[in-house]
């Protein structure tokens, strides 16, 4: 016969591990909110795409008056940054050093400090730093053409 006293140190192991259960699917549906609040009140990421044919160095994104250095990217590569800090209403700049010299180009995507902004830039051979959204439209066939 099971005494009392095991009964009850029984019951209280599994109350606790049923509690550090539950806890644990609380905290992990709680991530998803959690990760929504940090990209709306985090700040804006802007992603720098080099397709200019050769290797990039001295790779700088500014968003207002705030400039965020980048790595030196090889032809095809990628990089993303978060730009940290206050800045009002502005647009994305893009700055590079390519073996035909230093390039500074506005990728025209609007930015605000916070609230969901992304930017995908691309750097082009010629030269420019276009919106991922350029590029796609400027890929498409005329209308009637298709």
């Amino acid at each position: 016969m099971v005494d009392s006293m095991t009964v009850n140190r029984w019951k209280v192991v599994l109350t606790g591990v049923i509690g550090i259960l539950i806890g644990m699917l609380v905290g992990l549906s709680a991530l998803p909110i959690a990760r929504a609040a940090w990209d709306y009140f985090g700040p804006p990421r802007v992603t720098v795409m080099n397709a200019t044919g050769g290797d990039i160095s001295d790779v700088t994104v500014t968003l207002g008056k705030l400039t965020q250095p980048l790595p030196d990217m090889k032809d095809g590569h990628a990089r993303t940054v978060r730009v940290q800090g206050r800045f009002g209403e502005c647009s994305t700049h893009v700055a590079w050093t390519d073996f035909t010299g230093r390039h500074e180009e506005s990728a025209g995507d609007y930015m605000e400090s916070y609230g969901f902004y992304r930017a995908v830039v691309v750097l082009t051979p010629d030269g420019k730093a276009k919106a991922i959204y350029e590029v796609r439209e400027s890929n498409r066939p005329p209308k009637g053409a298709r």
